[in-house]
């Protein structure tokens, strides 16, 4: 990677915000907690929050942007463009990467891994909630969904092309299928912690048959605005 010294090496955590006050405090206060001397900035870019997002992050004394444009893909590009880090390290707002995330990823730098996510765990003890967080240490069909935080570096960020704004939904899974392409992808075993308010305000079954329509969408190369709508359709 011609990092000479891994420990100067600085990571940008960009988290895509839109009416998030009830998490982003949180995130950001375990954050702060968890990057003790490292080179890290944190970075939010919102998407017009009319709530007290924005407020509170900027509370929180981390670079705050609000570009009135809620779309992810947008929102994640910004963040890269105004990032100063040799890594991005791409963050939903409800969902807490691993304690141990600076040095997890700066060892998957070290071997070589130039990009990759954590598998995760739900907050939640329902069986098979733990059943589907069981699943994302692997590297298969599921692989590459925002909640499991996306690590890359800069230059292959770039070289990539960033994420795709056509793609006003599934931009993680298209951005992780091109960077399988370009670069040494890894899963980090440490888990994140992802909300399960998704699964409370509708069901299992619900929320895992929408999920599965819309990935199946997306290998057959459906329009992504087809797929949102589909998916808007199934979940609340």
């Amino acid at each position: 990677m011609g990092f000479k010294r891994i420990e100067l090496v600085q990571i940008s955590v960009i988290i895509p915000t839109y009416n998030e006050e009830e998490r982003i405090g949180l995130l950001l206060d375990y954050l702060k907690n968890n990057i003790g001397g490292s080179n890290v900035e944190i970075i939010v870019v919102d998407g017009g929050s009319t709530d007290s997002t924005i407020q509170i992050a900027r509370n929180r004394k981390v670079i705050t942007e609000n570009i009135n444009i809620k779309l992810r893909a947008q929102q994640l590009n910004y963040g890269a463009s105004i990032a100063k880090g040799d890594i991005f390290y791409f963050v939903h707002a409800d969902t807490f990467p691993p304690s141990s995330f600076i040095q997890c990823i700066k060892n998957s730098v070290l071997n070589g891994y130039t990009s990759g996510c954590c598998a995760y765990n739900f907050d939640s003890k329902k069986f098979f909630l733990k059943v589907n967080g069981f699943f994302t240490k692997y590297n298969g069909f599921y692989t590459g969904g925002g909640d499991q935080t996306l690590f890359v570096t800069k230059s292959i960020f770039f070289k990539a092309g960033g994420f795709n704004s056509e793609y006003v939904i599934m931009e993680d899974f298209e951005f992780t299928k091109r960077l399988k392409k370009i670069s040494r992808f890894k899963i980090l075993k440490n888990k994140a912690i992802v909300s399960a308010r998704k699964y409370d305000r509708n069901s299992y079954a619900r929320v895992n048959f929408a999920n599965t329509i819309a990935l199946f969408m997306f290998w057959v190369g459906m329009h992504p605005k087809k797929i949102q709508t589909t998916y808007k359709n199934l979940i609340k």
